[in-house]
């Protein structure tokens, strides 16, 4: 799950707080503007962004850990209202598409390779656990249907247990 500062968003606050003077003048600026005006003022805070991030050190983790509560609620509230279907419902899958085209491939493939050693880490975790099962597995005979049927249901459940054990170590 991605965790935004409050620098990252401030540029968005900031047109939030005009966008309410301008509202209370009667002079809210039609969304093309308003759309565009937020577009340039997030171009240009990159590196006030990068400055807080650099500042937080020490901070991140354990911030994380004391709102831990405050997300499940969240969480749970998100739930009960129906937020995800409710989001769904303004898209279109044309609109998603749309959206990554933009952003190209190029852009995935950076941000994983951004994070080499982050994917290096949680495959150190996760391939000697994989191995285990797997040689669990190859010890399984397969004579008949059910010993097979029995090795593939062995095969899901092992996989189910180790995407539980190491739920939450690759995000």
């Amino acid at each position: 799950m991605v965790r935004v500062t409050l620098a990252a968003w401030l540029p968005f606050a900031v047109v939030y707080l005009v966008t309410l003077a301008a509202a209370a003048l009667g002079a809210v600026i039609n969304a093309d503007e308003w759309a565009q005006k937020m577009m340039d003022r997030l171009g240009v805070a990159g590196a006030d962004w990068e400055k807080g991030m650099q500042g937080a050190r020490g901070t991140i983790v354990s911030r994380g850990r004391a709102s831990a509560k405050k997300w499940a609620a969240n969480v749970q509230a998100a739930i009960a209202g129906g937020t995800f279907e409710k989001g769904l419902a303004r898209v279109t899958d044309d609109d998603i598409i749309s959206g990554a085209m933009a952003a190209g491939g190029g852009k995935l493939v950076a941000g994983v390779t951004q994070r080499a050693e982050k994917v290096r880490k949680a495959i150190a975790t996760l391939q000697p656990k994989v191995a285990a099962l797997s040689a669990r597995l190859a010890a399984m005979p397969t004579d008949t249907e059910q010993q097979a049927e029995q090795k593939a249901v062995e095969a899901i459940r092992g996989m189910r247990a180790i995407g539980k054990e190491l739920a939450g170590l690759t995000r």
